[in-house]
């Protein structure tokens, strides 16, 4: 299998070019709209390639919330800090720095 998760053009070209006989490629990666990749579809034929991508959050935002309200998922294991909005500009520095997981911003 080979997987892009970069959503580069040229990296996905490339790793197309890389799967193996009777081979997977899973296009993770968000391109942009524009961008373009070409294939060979006699060799997706001829060695039998399968092409799928996957947007993980498909139909994933309905399970977390029945997983949290069935007490499945503690939100305290994800939610690193939980900011004043008055401190809005703050979670916003933090969230750009990388710092912490989650940062949930309270009214």
């Amino acid at each position: 299998m080979v997987i892009d998760a970069t959503g580069n053009a040229r990296a996905i070209q490339n790793a197309l070019g890389r799967v193996g006989k009777g081979g997977t490629y899973l296009q993770f990666g968000v391109a942009d709209y524009a961008a373009r990749a070409t294939i060979d579809p006699y060799r997706i034929y001829s060695e039998e390639i399968t092409i799928t991508g996957s947007m993980a959050v498909l139909h994933s935002y309905e399970r977390a919330a029945e997983l949290f309200a069935a007490g499945v998922l503690d939100p305290d294991v994800f939610i690193s800090d939980r900011l004043p909005l008055a401190d809005y500009v703050g979670a916003l520095q933090q969230f750009q720095a990388g710092k912490g997981r989650k940062i949930q911003v309270l009214p």
